[in-house]
């Protein structure tokens, strides 16, 4: 199961530029279930592929 993509307004602003509004998508978070699938999906593709995983320290804990 795919996370989807829920499309969420953005307000940012720049000391340099003026203001602005921007339409951003950002992933909707798994639920605890959702969560544990895509953990054991993650595992087995790793496996059936012989890759791994490389995550920085700014990375989510799950795929650290």
């Amino acid at each position: 199961m795919a996370a989807s993509l829920s499309p969420i307004r953005v307000r940012f602003e720049h000391p340099n530029l003026a203001t602005a509004e921007a339409w951003a998508k950002a992933p909707i978070e798994p639920n605890e279930n959702e969560r544990s699938e895509l953990k054991v999906r993650i595992k087995a593709l790793l496996k059936a592929q012989d890759a791994v995983l490389v995550a920085h320290y700014y990375v989510d804990g799950d795929l650290q």
